[in-house]
């Protein structure tokens, strides 16, 4: 099921640089139903599932580093899965998006512009305390879709969790 969420929520970011708040909508009570009614997972633990990637994820989302579609997303994960698991997939897909992001910047010959608006940035947020969009959001070539890096934390996620259960069969 989250399969199926995660590959059409990627298509729809890759076409139209938006998840559809419909299917986040969906997918969270579907699996809030699935989880509570009839999983019997207690509801403060599918909560903290949902809440913990707003969390974490809320001051890249007011650099405008991350959208709010991808924190949504992270949520639907963190409401179908375990907690535990959920936290693996946000690591390893923000490993995935650092792969992706500095792929992208040394192909089109950004890597060094981009490290130093990172610097200016965070310069500018300890002098002033404010946060700020990051400089550099709108040029295409350091532009990503996060969505993809989620879609692959997710199959690294089911590989490292249940890839023992792969190889019994084997």
């Amino acid at each position: 099921m989250l399969q199926v969420i995660l590959t059409i929520a990627v298509i729809s970011d890759i076409r139209s640089d938006k998840i559809p708040n419909r299917l986040i909508a969906v997918s969270l009570g579907g699996g809030i139903i699935w989880r509570v009614g009839i999983m019997e997972v207690p509801w403060y633990q599918v909560a903290l599932g949902i809440g913990f990637p707003i969390c974490i994820c809320f001051f890249l989302f007011l650099m405008h580093a991350l959208g709010a579609g991808d924190i949504k997303l992270f949520s639907v994960i963190g409401c179908i899965w375990p907690f535990t698991d959920m936290a693996l997939c946000m690591l390893l897909s923000f490993v995935a998006g650092a792969v992706i992001s500095i792929s992208k910047l040394l192909i089109h010959k950004q890597f060094f512009e981009s490290l130093s608006c990172f610097y200016h940035y965070f310069q500018t947020f300890y002098q002033t305390g404010k946060i700020e969009k990051y400089p550099g959001r709108d040029v295409k070539q350091r532009q990503m879709h996060f969505s993809v890096a989620i879609y692959i934390g997710f199959f690294l996620t089911l590989g490292v969790t249940y890839g023992k259960v792969f190889d019994s069969f084997m």
